[in-house]
């Protein structure tokens, strides 16, 4: 068997950031990818009507456009994908988003304008003065309020989940840069970055994250960033600390498997990776399906 295409997904280890670990799962197939990705988008669509209910029609406006991207991906990759439901959805949204817009513009519509003889008057005592030049300079951003540190970090680890990287970083930067030592949001701006393709980025962070202090989640991390760059026995070495560390955690074990499939075979390369497996499953890991299929194991 030639070389398993890699993709990475740091959905469950989003939870796990502050105390407990979850796994990256490196692999998936095609039609997992585009159930997730439908399954977003209807969350995404359910925030959207509910703030159009309440009339909050800007939110409504910014979740829409954020749930038609979803939508739009499925159907970009199978427009076929469960009899065409993303085009479905797509219509909808866009219906209700017209509606929202609609809504905002009447509401401004309806705001008093100034009047114009006003202005007019102004115009005519204004005298012939030289213009001045002021250069302009950038306002330093205002310090970040910890008050919405929670907040925040909610919001971020939905918008990573979304597939919304570039917001998410929006938020996480500012709460790095007021407090460059935290690592729950050095840990999530490492796992954006990652997922963004800046794979040296974040293996820079994350090995700095280890070597102050190794904990399991920063060693999925750092396995899932070493994999993304193609640095597969690196990403072993950190699953293999990560083993030892928490002997009693299935996530490793589970990534270890998929990672196994993923170097060049050899005559144990699924004897292996269906041994990681299984100790996987044995420490309390939910059934991978797609895995089970690759190793053969459908029966099982």
């Amino acid at each position: 068997m030639g070389m398993v295409k890699l993709r990475i997904v740091f959905v469950t280890l989003l939870a796990a950031v502050a105390l407990d670990a979850h796994a990256w799962s490196m692999f998936g197939s095609k039609e997992g990818a585009l159930r997730n990705r439908l399954s977003s988008g209807d969350k995404l669509m359910a925030r959207a009507d509910e703030a159009f209910d309440k009339a909050d029609n800007k939110k409504a406006i910014a979740l829409y456009e954020r749930a038609i991207n979803h939508f739009r991906e499925v159907e970009s990759a199978d427009p076929t994908f469960m009899d065409g439901v993303a085009t479905l959805r797509i219509a909808y949204c866009a219906g209700q988003w017209t509606n929202a817009v609609s809504a905002v513009n009447s509401a401004a519509k309806a705001t008093p304008a100034d009047e114009d003889d006003d202005e007019e008057d102004d115009e005519e005592e204004e005298e012939d003065v030289p213009p001045v030049i002021v250069k302009k300079t950038e306002p330093e951003p205002p310090p970040y309020d910890m008050r919405n540190f929670a907040h925040d970090m909610s919001e971020a680890k939905m918008l990573i989940e979304d597939g919304n990287l570039s917001a998410a970083a929006s938020l996480l930067i500012p709460m790095l840069r007021h407090d460059p030592t935290n690592r729950e949001v050095r840990l999530l701006v490492a796992i954006v970055r990652t997922r963004q393709g800046r794979f040296d980025e974040a293996i820079v962070a994350l090995e700095d994250m280890c070597g102050r202090r190794e904990d399991l989640p920063v060693l999925l991390a750092l396995s899932g960033a070493y994999a993304g760059a193609g640095r597969h026995h690196d990403a072993l070495l950190a699953l293999d600390v990560a083993i030892r560390l928490a002997p009693a955690d299935p996530n490793a074990y589970m990534n270890m498997a998929w990672l196994t499939l993923s170097m060049p075979a050899d005559a144990d390369t699924f004897k292996t990776a269906e041994t990681y497996y299984r100790q996987a499953i044995k420490r309390g890991a939910a059934r991978d399906r797609t895995l089970e299929a690759r190793l053969g194991l459908e029966k099982w």
